[in-house]
């Protein structure tokens, strides 16, 4: 494995040495996407998320409610995870999972379900400025999220429905920990700032490594401009999308294409979200997996709708 990264390390070093130009477009072109769209929809949200964590307004949540613990904390990570976007998902199901609030196995599958491109991307950057067709945000948004979240109303129905629903312990504990270290409202403001900062940056830099990357696949890849594409979406979904929109690909393939990408997200928003799960017992292998199936469900899915929708 060592070896493998070596190689690629230096390969990266050579490309970026021989062609410095195609080098500072990529870069720029991801930092544009992390300035204007990244930095200003998702930061506000993990600050907040942040004070929630930091001010222990779950886990005291929790205690006032002991019967229905599980299934305040399976909520408190989903519903974020679908409305503002990855990787705000995947933090809160590895903090929740981490400290004893979710079992390994109501989080892989909160990973794997909640961890979504936000409906305001979705929306507002793809079906309107890329795809030209605000008619088809409604059920775009079904193709896209109804999938993963009939787990997730199941899996919440089953913990309801639990004679055994634990009460969550960890809250107690967590509660006592924290007290120690936010003595004041100010270290709590600074100290979820500051980790909504480290997150955000960390996100922008697999946006700049990877918009760097697709610079050299679109230029140096002797494919169509349709692989072309298919292989930018794979590796960065956002600059694939864009990059599809200019062509002239039909719509009905493209809409497809598009699709397919948001509901898988790319390597780029995987590496991002390993970022963010790192040291918690959540499957990585058993996401990527898992985002595959969903992928092709919601091909064929949205084959099927545009095909009835087109008659």
């Amino acid at each position: 494995m060592k070896k493998i990264i070596l190689l690629f390390v230096i390969s990266f070093l050579l490309f970026a040495l021989s062609h410095p130009a195609l080098t500072l477009t990529g870069a720029s072109n991801g930092l544009m996407i992390w300035f204007e769209k990244l930095l200003p929809t998702l930061l506000p949200f993990l600050i907040a998320v942040n004070l929630l964590q930091n001010a222990d307004i779950f886990t005291s949540a929790l205690r006032f409610f002991p019967r229905a613990g599980s299934v305040m904390a399976i909520l408190a990570a989903a519903l974020p995870g679908f409305l503002f976007g990855l990787p705000v998902g995947a933090k809160l199901t590895a903090d929740f999972t981490e400290k004893g609030l979710l079992t390994q196995k109501a989080g892989n599958l909160l990973l794997i379900c909640c961890n979504q491109l936000s409906p305001a991307f979705v929306g507002s950057y793809v079906m309107i400025q890329c795809l030209n067709s605000p008619d088809l945000i409604p059920v775009s948004y079904l193709l896209l999220y109804l999938p993963p979240a009939i787990p997730v109303v199941i899996l919440l129905a089953r913990t309801a429905l639990a004679k055994d629903n634990p009460s969550p312990a960890a809250a107690d504990r967590i509660t006592t920990k924290k007290a120690s270290r936010f003595q004041t409202l100010f270290q709590i403001i600074d100290a979820s700032i500051l980790n909504g900062f480290e997150t955000i940056a960390k996100l922008g830099g697999y946006l700049i490594f990877f918009g760097i990357l697709c610079q050299y696949l679109e230029n140096l890849l002797p494919l169509s401009q349709t692989a072309n594409g298919c292989v930018m979406m794979l590796m960065e979904v956002t600059s694939g999308i864009h990059y599809f929109s200019g062509s002239a690909l039909p719509f009905f393939p493209k809409y497809l294409l598009c699709m397919t990408a948001l509901s898988f997200g790319g390597l780029c928003t995987h590496a991002q979200t390993f970022s963010v799960i790192s040291g918690a017992p959540l499957s990585k292998r058993r996401y990527v997996v898992a985002k595959t199936v969903f992928a092709l469900i919601t091909l064929l899915l949205s084959f099927g709708a545009l095909t009835i929708l087109s008659r």
